[in-house]
């Protein structure tokens, strides 16, 4: 089922000039530019044993991100974020609070417990993102059509980022009531949503309430910089960046596939975009090579992907650039996550082709700036306000979970079907394929309406590969899709080293609770991957094993991080499995 999405006015907008030198700061290393515009400073500092510490500071603010981060350079696993107030000129900080949660690719999910230096504590529960009751299957999203209460009930944590800049909850809440009354005032056009909403910040400069307009200038791109990572091409460049010998199109089109129909949906051909990525390949290559054991090798990629694609963009004189025709193009976005605002809009009778490596670069940097747009939480707040007020039924809001494995060639995943947007779920199940992002084209199944959690059974697959999966929910306004999730089938009992096999392989010491060395016996040169699966199947470590020569070869991967139990290690060459081998944490 193909969904429309229009490409707002505001989006064109940031493809000015200023937006794209603010990737071009990002591509250039000087990130610092663009925080000293906003008075901010970041630093950050790594451990040996794979945690980071993210400090950011404002005048008289500190923010500070405990723990670990995933392959992709999002926050997973533990978290700890302190909130704080700069105290004095040294430096020094007074904790305002602290909050101790579970990230998920970036997301909350779970218990969320916040410690506050003077109030009673606060908990919280997530599922990938989104509150939920921590007892029920129910949602715990409010009915009213307050912005505030919305702000409230769904971004507890975005509310506790304003109170050390001394905002409390009556002023923030005489804001957003302020915005919402203003965007009611004008005629109804749900259209002209995005318009309203820039109105009335513009008519509220010059107000009390400019430092706080300020202060969430400064947040929306704090935020928009972690929901970046999210944007389906960045994710194919990283994977990239790991494979040596594979070209950035053969990535896309094997494990990206909806991204590259997501380009032809809108006029570019697959020929061409493949001279977009093999240009793209020969900047990115001639930098040289990066250290893949750095723990910053993923922020190093992305400083490489914005000046590469901001490089391209430049090459040619894109003033021709349709963007008048974008504004009327009908997409699909079926590959793009779940829980994206969808409007239809009807297509115009011809759409100018998007054919130069100059335009496709320009238009990959157009797709990540909806992100930007997602990261603005009031903006977010007014809109689902809004809708309820005006009676718009909204898409679904829907999140994916891996449950269990059951067997080698079968497991259990979850589907929890969080809000209903306004009208019934007609009908909910899985998405599953061996690449990123499955729609319904893909294999699905279904499972009854309604909201609430549900359980599926997925049978048929091999053991060893990867496979993705996502929850897809429908209702009289659509169909959206929830988090992609990706897992590995294997057998969870009676495995014995190398049963199996068609490749020598060792793991020591065995129990661990550090360094594990995984020893293995390659025929060829070609590129492998190893996975470290969990006794769900959940992929808990994978790597990319490049430069491999025939004989014996070794790696060590530290496992200091993982709980004490049993996983599997897997060693797959173009997706078979050639050898595995228990290991059992325990410190």
């Amino acid at each position: 089922m193909k969904k429309l999405l229009r490409v707002k006015s505001v989006l064109l907008s940031l493809l000015s000039a200023g937006i794209l030198a603010f990737f071009v700061i990002i591509a250039t290393g000087s990130l610092d530019d663009l925080f000293f515009i906003y008075g901010i400073t970041q630093t950050w500092d790594y451990s040996d044993d794979g945690v980071y510490k993210r400090v950011t500071e404002t005048a008289n603010t500190s923010n500070t991100y405990t723990g670990e981060r995933d392959p992709q350079g999002r926050w997973d696993g533990p978290l700890v974020i302190e909130e704080a107030i700069i105290v004095d000129e040294s430096g020094n900080t007074e904790v305002f609070s602290t909050e101790t949660v579970t990230m998920v690719e970036g997301m909350r999910h779970g218990r969320s417990v916040t410690t506050y230096k003077d109030k009673p504590d606060a908990e919280v529960c997530y599922q990938m993102g989104h509150v939920v009751d921590c007892q029920k299957s129910a949602s715990a999203i409010s009915s009213d059509a307050i912005a505030y209460q919305h702000l409230a009930s769904q971004y507890p944590w975005y509310i506790n980022s304003l109170y050390p800049y001394g905002f409390d909850d009556d002023f923030i809440q005489a804001y957003l009531d302020t915005l919402e009354m203003m965007i009611l005032s004008y005629p109804f056009n749900e259209e002209e949503f995005e318009d309203y909403y820039q109105f009335a910040l513009d008519s509220l400069a010059g107000t009390a309430y400019d430092t706080i307009m300020d202060v969430h200038s400064i947040l929306n791109i704090l935020l928009a910089l972690e929901e970046i990572k999210n944007a389906e091409f960045r994710l194919a460049v990283i994977d990239q960046s790991r494979m040596a010998g594979t070209t950035m199109y053969q990535v896309i089109q094997t494990k990206y596939p909806g991204y590259l129909q997501f380009m032809n949906m809108v006029g570019v051909s697959s020929l061409d975009f493949e001279a977009f990525c093999e240009k793209f390949d020969s900047i990115m290559n001639s930098y040289g090579s990066l250290d893949l054991e750095d723990p910053y090798f993923v922020d190093s990629v992305d400083v490489r992907m914005f000046y590469t694609l901001e490089f391209i963009s430049s090459e040619e004189d894109t003033t021709g650039l349709k963007s008048a025709s974008l504004m009327a193009t009908t997409f699909d976005v079926s590959h793009l996550p779940g829980n994206i605002r969808v409007e239809s809009y009807e297509a115009p009778e011809t759409t100018d082709a998007i054919s130069t490596s100059a335009e496709i670069a320009e238009f990959v940097l157009f797709t990540i700036l909806e992100y930007f747009i997602q990261a603005d939480i009031i903006n977010r707040a007014l809109s689902y306000a809004y809708s309820l007020h005006h009676a718009i039924i909204r898409t679904p809001i829907t999140s994916t979970e891996y449950l269990v494995g059951i067997s080698a060639t079968s497991v259990e995943l979850g589907g929890y079907v969080i809000d209903d947007g306004g009208a019934d779920i007609t009908a909910r199940g899985i998405a599953w394929s061996t690449h990123y992002n499955p729609t319904i084209g893909d294999q699905t199944i279904p499972s009854g309406t309604g909201t609430g959690r549900y359980t599926v059974t997925v049978d048929g697959l091999t053991e060893g590969t990867a496979y993705y999966a996502r929850s897809y929910a429908t209702n009289s306004a659509g169909m959206a899709y929830g988090n992609c999730i990706s897992f590995v089938p294997v057998s969870t009992s009676g495995i014995v080293e190398n049963t199996g096999s068609t490749m020598e392989m060792s793991v020591y010491p065995n129990p661990a609770s550090a360094l594990v060395t995984v020893g293995f016996m390659a025929e060829s040169p070609e590129t492998m991957m190893l996975f470290i699966v969990d006794i769900k199947g959940q992929i808990v470590y994978q790597e990319h094993l490049d430069h491999l020569h025939p004989g014996n070869n070794q790696l060590q991967v530290d496992v200091s991080g993982f709980c004490d139990g049993v996983y599997f290690c897997q060693m797959t060459q173009n997706g078979q499995i050639k050898a595995k081998q228990k290991l059992v944490i325990s410190h």
